[in-house]
């Protein structure tokens, strides 16, 4: 992975805890669509995506990242 914030987001992954990260993962799931409130954002956004995630599906994020103005996705295999 390429973008500059990656090493942050792996540093609050590997000190938080893993039912914390679960549940966090579940709620980013089962919430509503919300493409119109990105659409809307002006601020930079960085969505980072597992290949070969089952929770969440790596076409949804790819739509979420096309819908922002100024989004990025990394996708990790």
């Amino acid at each position: 992975p390429n973008h500059p914030a990656m090493a942050v987001a792996e540093k609050i992954c590997r000190t938080t805890r893993q039912d914390t990260l679960l549940a966090y993962t579940a709620a980013m799931r089962d919430r509503p669509e919300r493409l119109a409130l990105l659409a809307a954002l002006e601020l930079p956004v960085l969505i980072i995506a597992g290949a070969q995630d089952t929770i969440v599906p790596l076409a949804a994020l790819q739509k979420q990242a096309e819908t922002l103005k100024n989004g990025h996705i990394e996708v990790l295999e």
